[in-house]
């Protein structure tokens, strides 16, 4: 990244810097690999030729606004998972996050275009409980070192292992909604996830209160650094008594008037 950053300032103020003979000398190394990675060969004579025949002030702030839009767009699409394509003509469809079921995020329904952010395993859950998998960044990792040390932590806990302390800064950074209502979460765990070659975080979610019908589960991080939620994931969560034969054989006996209890420990 430094050697990067130095090629890109040098290649905005269009060899400017290289008229310092004491910093050509030094640069000259960098300028070398620099060239290699980027294949300059093919493209200089033509950056040389524009720079012949345009003003080097108008192609300067061009260059400027040409390499923060590229940084920012680049930035856009890694952090940003799209539903389908990503231009259609259609008026009533949208991407929208909080609106849009995202594949990405089951992983029952896709196996090639995951979520970068977090993953369930199914749009439907027909149990009591739901598997949450975060996905592990450097950028949310340095916010949460930002505002849990792991130093700090080490000097309040000393007699506390390092893995346990990690999963207490992560425990504090992320916060679990459901239908925004705050879920805690007894215990993290860090996980890979194979199929995905994904590292990161996983919790279990205790949904057993939760009726049945459709409910929307968030990730997000602190609200004083992030202004909105990392995933927001629907899901639909299935009690019907076919997906629980001993429930159902349970409450057929019930409604037989001749039903009778039988006493502990007695089996037919």
């Amino acid at each position: 990244m430094g050697i990067a950053f130095i090629g890109l300032a040098d290649f905005l103020s269009l060899g400017y810097l290289r008229r310092f003979n004491w910093f050509a000398k030094i640069y000259w190394p960098v300028h070398r690999v620099i060239s290699i990675l980027t294949l300059s060969r093919f493209y200089r004579p033509i950056y040389y030729g524009v720079v012949t025949h345009f003003n080097k002030w108008a192609l300067f702030l061009f260059l400027l606004v040409f390499t923060f839009v590229s940084i920012a767009g680049a930035g856009s699409i890694a952090n940003t998972t799209y539903s389908g394509e990503s231009f259609s003509q259609l008026e009533l469809w949208g991407s929208n996050q909080g609106y849009t079921a995202y594949s990405g995020y089951y992983d029952d329904q896709n196996k090639d275009k995951f979520s970068t952010r977090a993953q369930i395993p199914s749009d439907i859950i027909t149990g009591d409980v739901l598997r949450l998998f975060v996905v592990a960044n450097i950028t949310s990792e340095d916010a949460m070192l930002e505002r849990m040390p792991l130093d700090s932590l080490e000097e309040v806990y000393p007699d506390t292992t390092g893995a346990a302390l990690k999963l207490m800064i992560i425990s504090d950074f992320y916060k679990i909604e459901i239908d925004d209502n705050s879920v805690p979460i007894d215990r993290w765990f860090f996980h890979y996830k194979a199929h995905t070659k994904q590292r990161g975080y996983l919790a279990y979610i205790d949904i057993g209160t939760l009726n049945e019908g459709s409910h929307m589960l968030k990730v997000s991080g602190p609200k004083e650094r992030y202004s909105s939620a990392f995933a927001i994931i629907p899901f639909y969560k299935d009690v019907a008594l076919t997906d629980f034969p001993s429930r159902r054989a349970d409450e057929s006996e019930k409604s037989d008037p001749d039903f009778q209890p039988k006493p502990f420990g007695i089996r037919d």
